[in-house]
């Protein structure tokens, strides 16, 4: 069996510090709001909940932190996400954008996040890590092969694990945080680059 990973065309995932300033304007967010970002359609699986009970546990102590969710079905039409929200007691911390483009939306976010209870191989981890983004997950499918050392990785349905992992992200000064990022996009580069990744594919048939 030869196993071949997805591959990106990273010429589309590039930071533009315009494009981070107007989508922030955008969302009525300043430049030095925290913004963590989570991407997928809502499903049990993705466990959303667990997202939404790890970022209720920081707004307790940190209320400068936002977490904006997108994808099908993460919009204010949707009852039980917004009663886990309404829940949380933090409402006004969440920004629902439902389906819609991500890149420029992860130009504006700081950190990325998925809090899956099950996954394969989570594209969203790598197109955020292109995006020079570090990145917390969950311990499931390959999002830990896929962050390596450029983020956490925390056991699936444990929101206080969660919650802390995303804490010591926030907690390290800018700077650090885009040294991080910077070395995200360099590993997804070489080991996903589409051009390689068609490399293996021509490699094979040959």
């Amino acid at each position: 069996m030869c196993v071949i990973p997805n591959g990106y065309e990273l010429n589309s995932f590039n930071l533009n510090p315009d494009t981070r300033s107007e989508v922030r304007e955008s969302l009525g967010l300043s430049d030095k709001a925290t913004l963590v970002g989570i991407i997928g359609r809502f499903d049990p699986l993705k466990d959303f909940h667990n997202f939404i009970s790890a970022a209720s546990i920081i707004c307790k102590i940190r209320r400068d932190i936002y977490f904006i969710m997108i994808g099908k079905n993460l919009d204010g039409n949707n009852k039980e996400l917004i009663s886990w929200i309404n829940g949380s007691g933090f409402k006004d911390n969440f920004i629902l954008l439902g389906e819609c483009e991500p890149v420029s939306l992860l130009n504006a976010m700081d950190l990325y996040c998925i809090s899956s209870k099950s996954e394969g191989f989570p594209n969203t981890v790598a197109e955020a890590m292109a995006m020079q983004l570090p990145c917390v997950v969950t311990d499931v499918g390959q999002a830990a092969e896929i962050v390596q050392d450029f983020g956490k990785i925390v056991p699936p349905e444990n929101p206080e694990k969660l919650a802390l992992a995303l804490v010591e992200l926030i907690d390290i000064s800018p700077i650090d945080r885009k040294i991080i990022g910077k070395h995200a996009r360099l590993s997804i580069e070489s080991r996903y680059n589409i051009t390689k990744i068609a490399k293996k594919y021509i490699e094979l048939v040959s």
